[in-house]
């Protein structure tokens, strides 16, 4: 009976720290969880100075003070810390794979699918169409090295997964039917979301003239090249990830339309600041949603793959 009194305590004792070493273990990997997260949001508004100091580019100032354009450009280098972490988290493959992927996905989705529409719409934007070039250049290095970043400092969870998406359950002819369906789908989100949403502003109407001269049809067969894009974006984030059905789709598709839409919040001299937010909401719903469409019309079967052996990564 001794002996078992003086066992129950040390049993007490030992339960009791264990919890109190669990909870030290979930407050540390938080801590590092967030930290790792916000030196990868410095590290993004660092290389955009960096890029902006090396090749100067030369546009009008807005007209907010430079605190406000600081305070701005860290947010969305937060936000797209906090997307980009997660995607280099989820990364399979070897490494220079996910570097180049993930560059490729950033170009993509933040300035490509960008300067394309900036280009369409440039009698209203009035960014000189050199400019527009050097900001996709300043697009294709930021997103090199943000790629760069996000994978040194981030860990994959499962780098060397000897699991990958099966693309060969469906024929060549199914997936050139997905892509267009999927493409000629784009349009009629993008004037769905555009008018329920951008065309009720009276800012937004009275920057694009109430739409006068805009070619309707020129603007559908554009946007079906956009959604041909972003197709591309959305099959690229799959390539590049690991994760159950929903959890993926909601991934990539939540990240196309976080990263496109987030820094059109960045004060601009081209466009008003009441216009900028309503194109936010705009591009955040329908980008977003159709990134998810994309994602599951285009995601093949998760089963046993190719296996790769650890030591080629």
């Amino acid at each position: 009976m001794e002996n078992e009194m003086v066992y129950k305590p040390s049993i007490m004792k030992l339960r009791g720290y264990t919890r109190e070493r669990n909870d030290t273990m979930v407050i540390k990997k938080a801590l590092l969880w967030l930290g790792r997260r916000l030196a990868l949001a410095i590290l993004f508004l660092l290389l955009f100075f960096l890029v902006q100091a090396v090749w100067p580019l030369n546009l009008a100032a807005a007209p907010v003070s430079p605190e406000e354009t600081i305070l701005m450009l860290f947010v969305t280098c937060a936000v797209n810390a906090l997307v980009i972490a997660e995607l280099a988290h989820r990364g399979i493959g070897p490494r220079y794979i996910r570097i180049l992927g993930l560059a490729a996905f950033i170009f993509g989705v933040v300035t490509l699918q960008a300067i394309d529409e900036s280009l369409f719409f440039k009698s209203f934007v009035g960014i000189p169409v050199p400019q527009q070039w050097q900001l996709i250049g300043h697009g294709l290095i930021r997103a090199i090295l943000m790629a760069l970043a996000a994978i040194w400092l981030i860990p994959a969870r499962q780098a060397h997964s000897r699991y990958k998406l099966n693309w060969r359950h469906r024929s060549t002819a199914n997936w050139v039917m997905r892509i267009i369906v999927l493409a000629l789908l784009f349009p009629f989100i993008y004037k769905f979301f555009g008018y329920f949403i951008a065309w009720q502003s009276p800012a937004v109407l009275e920057y694009y003239q109430f739409g006068a001269q805009i070619d309707q049809t020129r603007l559908m067969l554009f946007q079906v090249f956009r959604g041909l894009i972003w197709c591309g974006m959305a099959w690229l984030g799959l390539y590049l990830t690991r994760g159950g059905k929903l959890e993926q789709i909601l991934l990539i598709g939540l990240a196309m339309g976080i990263l496109h839409s987030i820094q059109i919040i960045v004060p601009s001299s081209f466009m008003p600041e009441a216009v900028r937010y309503v194109h936010f909401v705009e591009l955040l719903a329908s980008i977003s949603l159709f990134g998810i469409i994309a994602a599951w019309g285009l995601r093949g079967e998760s089963r046993r793959g190719l296996y790769i052996r650890r030591n080629r990564y």
